[in-house]
């Protein structure tokens, strides 16, 4: 039997028009048309896997644990993470922490338990993609957020309007930045927490979402003097996890401080529902990364990251000019198309010299390319970088 190509009326939800597919799967789909790519799209980590993670994978699958866990993860681990919370700043407890199939999991059930259908969510941009799509899938309407386009931090005062305008019930962003690579000083944290503090004009005051999955990527001074959301405003869902310090994206692993018994109440039920639980295997293995220590031995890891922005940066300002500061976390620059180029002619010419970096527009910021330096061998980053002059004069 043949499928179906024929188009039925009202076969698809009709919501799903208003939501956009992934423009850096897009991009990452050109890779097959290219002989000799400069793959800068890619968002996951160069390094290879966490040994401890890897061993305690083996020891969970050489044990039979195959059975179900509580739908917000095994206590055991919940009582880990809360230990590796604390060493950053975050106070939480067992009851009030969250184990979930990845970030990208973790921030959609959030976004849905927090408020209901036709409230809206504030979203700083650039912001990661699935932010916005998220919140249309939930039937809750994002609201975008300027920013600067000399530091790539949010627009304060745009934030301090649009709060008035809306009853927003959560802003989600994150820090490090993804796409920008940008860690919000503590000075923006305390003006993004004094704004969600007000009360909206229904009586209400506004959550934060705090994706912090890069928090393990800081480099330099910001090593020292990074700021969670968590430690300013007592009304922030921490959203962190080891899939990006451990390299293991693809197993799907993100935890959470939730610190609200209404909203963890619901977001069991939700996760319940939405997935039952978070793969168990991988769940014992984080716990065995864990109790060996893999999350505290990650300096070495900084220090080949650190070296790679480093050296894309410079590479970059050769080409571009001084075009903004270094980024100080993840493993992002977000660099602005020269003026002589459209967005669309700039990407056109890139994707001929074989150039593959994430278009501006996936993150809502049009003149911008975001190019990933997380990739294994400096020269092939230098050597890419040097193909942008063949175009950029």
């Amino acid at each position: 039997m043949g499928y179906s190509t024929q188009r039925e009326i009202g076969i698809v939800n009709r919501d799903m028009k208003k939501i956009a597919p992934s423009m850096i799967r897009k991009v990452m789909e050109s890779l097959s048309e290219m002989k000799n790519p400069a793959n800068f799209s890619i968002g996951a980590p160069c390094h290879n896997p966490s040994e401890l993670f890897k061993v305690g994978l083996i020891n969970a699958i050489n044990d039979g644990k195959a059975g179900y866990t509580p739908s917000i993860g095994i206590k055991d681990l919940r009582e880990e993470i809360v230990k590796y919370f604390a060493k950053r700043n975050i106070i939480t407890d067992s009851d009030h922490t969250v184990v979930t199939g990845g970030t990208t999991q973790l921030i959609n059930s959030l976004l849905y338990c927090i408020g209901s259908s036709g409230d809206d969510v504030g979203i700083i941009r650039p912001s990661f993609v699935i932010y916005p799509e998220q919140t249309k899938i939930h039937k809750k309407n994002p609201i975008y957020i300027d920013f600067d386009k000399n530091t790539l931090l949010p627009d304060i005062e745009d934030l301090r309007k649009k709060s008035k305008e809306h009853n927003l019930k959560s802003i989600v962003f994150s820090s490090p930045g993804n796409p920008t690579g940008v860690v919000y000083p503590k000075e923006t944290l305390e003006l993004i927490a004094e704004i969600a503090n007000d009360r909206n004009s229904d009586g209400t005051k506004t959550w934060i979402i705090f994706d912090q999955i890069y928090d393990e990527f800081l480099y330099g001074d910001a090593l020292n003097n990074y700021t969670r959301m968590a430690q300013i405003y007592k009304r922030t869902m921490s959203v962190g996890g080891p899939a990006k310090s451990l390299a293991i994206p693809g197993y799907r692993l993100a935890c959470g401080a939730i610190p609200n018994d209404e909203i963890m109440e619901a977001m069991e039920t939700h996760l319940l529902y939405h997935h039952v639980n978070a793969p168990t295997h991988n769940q014992l293995a984080f716990l065995y990364a864990l109790q060996n220590g893999a999350m505290d031995t990650l300096q070495g890891m900084r220090n080949m990251y650190g070296k790679r922005r480093d050296i894309a940066y410079k590479e970059l300002t050769k080409i571009f000019g001084n075009f903004g500061p270094k980024p100080e976390g993840a493993f992002y620059i977000f660099v602005p198309i020269p003026e002589q180029f459209s967005s669309d002619e700039f990407m056109k010419l890139a994707k001929k010299e074989e150039i593959v970096v994430v278009p501006g527009k996936a993150f809502g910021a049009d003149r911008y390319f975001r190019l990933s330096y997380s990739v294994k061998s400096i020269d092939s980053i230098r050597e890419g970088i040097q193909r942008f002059s063949r175009f950029v004069k």
